[in-house]
């Protein structure tokens, strides 16, 4: 396993010095595909690559990067050891356009062929945008996001969606995150390891309390977190996506109905859902992670795909 860090400059997408933090992970000197995957709101990369007593064999990106493709995970602008960036200038937009140029500038440096986009919760929102705006990917996997409206179930009152507010800790605080246990209904199966799941939820949620947190969770969270459960915040730019999508959710997710996602991409003629069973909606805490994994593997790798859409820099 060939593991690499990466500092990319993104300074021409976000107006000020800035880069993202990313990881890539190879086991062959060609890989047959490249895959770049972010993670949710809240989260650091780590979270494609966990490492915890409780949690034995390895995690999603050496999982995929031992059978062939080059795995590469960003931390979000602004976010976990991508450099710190005012709010500001963090918005769905920059934020993409800085994954976008990541993207690109590792395939360039790495001379990497097709690429797939990957995207966990949040950054399933943000994968969307991006591939609308700026066509990155030759096909895309949106994990634990609604295209249609997400929610957060809760194990007494059905799916709640946050409050509202200007910032992620007004947006987020009320009857949703007053009790963790609605959090902890939403992220966990019940058979996660306890262990697991006490660490997962330490850091304290929306707002991080705690002086030390685990490595897979971010102390800050990209400002458009406050807004990712507003009906349909990212219908439009769905509705644009001409590529194959996966779609995949545990059997308790922050959606109501995976089915009926399909019909927010009409302009795909792909697509793909699996919903995996006992799991909720942090996939890659529960002990039947790698139904979903082996799933996404079988599904790129059956796309035809050799060409990526020519990639650019784009500033418009």
């Amino acid at each position: 396993m060939i593991r690499t860090e990466h500092r990319i400059d993104v300074s021409t997408a976000v107006g000020m010095p800035a880069t993202l933090a990313v990881t890539v992970f190879r086991s062959a000197p060609d890989p047959e595909l490249f895959a770049f995957a972010t993670p949710g709101g809240g989260y650091t990369r780590t979270y494609f690559d966990l490492s915890h007593p409780a949690l034995p064999g390895p995690g999603q990106a050496e999982y995929h990067a031992t059978r062939g493709w080059a795995f590469a995970v960003c931390d979000p602008l602004g976010t976990g050891e991508s450099g710190p960036v005012p709010d500001s200038l963090a918005d769905l937009d920059t934020s993409a356009h800085a994954a976008h140029l990541a993207c690109t500038e590792l395939r360039n440096q790495l001379r990497l062929g097709p690429a797939i986009g990957i995207g966990h919760s949040l950054g399933g929102m943000q994968l969307i945008h991006q591939q609308s705006r700026f066509r990155t990917f030759s096909a895309i996997a949106v994990l634990g996001f609604s295209a249609v409206h997400t929610f957060i179930p809760t194990p007494a009152k059905g799916m709640l969606a946050p409050a509202g507010g200007s910032s992620v800790a007004e947006a987020w605080s009320g009857e949703l995150t007053d009790d963790l246990a609605n959090v902890r209904y939403a992220y966990h199966w019940d058979d996660v390891a306890p262990e697991v799941v006490a660490d997962d939820l330490s850091a304290g949620f929306p707002v991080r309390t705690a002086d030390t947190m685990p490595p897979w969770i971010s102390r800050t969270f990209p400002p458009f977190a406050a807004d990712c459960m507003a009906p349909g915040v990212v219908a439009d730019q769905a509705a644009t996506i001409d590529v194959p999508v996966f779609l995949g959710a545990g059997e308790r997710d922050v959606l109501a109905d995976i089915r009926a996602e399909a019909a927010a991409y009409p302009g795909s003629r792909d697509i793909t859902i699996a919903e995996v069973p006992r799991c909720a909606h942090m996939h890659n805490f529960s002990p039947q992670r790698e139904i979903l994994w082996q799933r996404l593997h079988s599904w790129a790798d059956t796309l035809e795909i050799s060409e990526s859409p020519v990639i650019v820099d784009s500033h418009a």
